[in-house]
């Protein structure tokens, strides 16, 4: 037995932080939105557990997909094992959720692949004990967060909308948690603008810039580098007067554009190091099954 499986990064369109959590975590409201950005990953039937990446680096026991591999494992008693082969295609620690649709795509395709049978709600259970942001990834699309992102609320889907992604190449160790740890009480919110962004989507409005805001703004140029592509992007204003926003905790940045021709004009206008480049679309779900075989 064989599948692949094609597993998609996100943006978060909106993303408030409303107050910190008794158990060291925070309370946050955002509305998700899965981009074309992705991972690639192939399933196959195999005595233990096994993991080989694109990236080396990645081929250890704190890989979320491995980790959500084990779970699986405990959580059910099961004795099968698998191999899994990775190719990265998201960028790694960037806040576009690879880590995360990795762990959700691995748990939805070892379900299949060990005849399980779970059902989305118990792998929600189990993805939320990986991540916080691992249960979105099992449907993806549009979607209210809250909670620590674990609440999950389907929303109607965004008409298909470009964006340019841009990578600083810098690495932040334990990037999630020194971000989290820049906010102070007076970046907390009130959730308004993401009540704002979901209304406007249940009515079936456009997305207005005004709807559009990520905590993570506040704090961002802190980080070495990111303050630079930021002016880099807004040196481009007359090829792309949208403003940039930071995407989840960092430190990649987005881009609003008109179409994927205007992406690729707004990356030719950037520099040419320093940082990599994707032009992105919205997709309506979290993962593509691209081949299975056997399952």
């Amino acid at each position: 037995m064989l599948l692949t499986v094609r597993a998609y990064g996100k943006l978060n369109l909106t993303l408030e932080a409303l107050s910190k959590r008794e158990d060291g975590y925070h309370e946050i409201a955002t509305v998700l939105q899965t981009v074309s950005v992705s991972d690639t990953l192939v399933f196959g039937e195999g005595p233990s557990l096994t993991l080989r990446c694109s990236d080396p680096a990645l081929e250890n026991e704190t890989n979320l997909a491995l980790r959500a591999a084990r779970l699986l494992q405990e959580a059910t008693g099961c004795a099968k094992g698998a191999s899994i082969s990775l190719m990265k295609g998201i960028p790694t620690a960037a806040g576009l959720g690879g880590g995360s649709t990795d762990a959700a795509s691995t748990l939805w395709a070892l379900d299949r692949l060990w005849g399980l049978n779970l059902g989305l709600e118990r792998l929600g259970e189990l993805a939320a004990a990986v991540g916080s942001d691992v249960p979105y990834f099992l449907r993806g699309g549009t979607a209210l967060a809250e909670g620590r992102g674990e609440r999950l609320t389907p929303l109607p889907s965004v008409p298909e909308r470009w964006y340019v992604i841009v990578t600083p190449a810098i690495a932040l160790p334990n990037k999630t948690a020194a971000m989290y740890g820049r906010l102070r009480p007076h970046h907390w919110t009130t959730g308004r603008a993401v009540k704002l962004m979901a209304e406007a989507l249940r009515r079936g409005s456009r997305i207005r810039e005004a709807y559009t805001y990520n905590v993570f703004d506040l704090v961002a140029d802190e980080i070495p580098d990111v303050g630079v592509w930021r002016q880099a992007l807004l040196d481009l204003v007359e090829l792309a007067p949208s403003r940039t926003h930071v995407a989840g905790a960092g430190p990649s940045l987005y881009l609003p554009v008109a179409s994927a021709a205007h992406g690729c004009a707004v990356v030719d206008a950037l520099p040419r190091e320093g940082a990599s480049y994707r032009v992105a679309r919205t997709v309506p779900y979290a993962r593509a099954v691209l081949a299975r075989a056997g399952v």
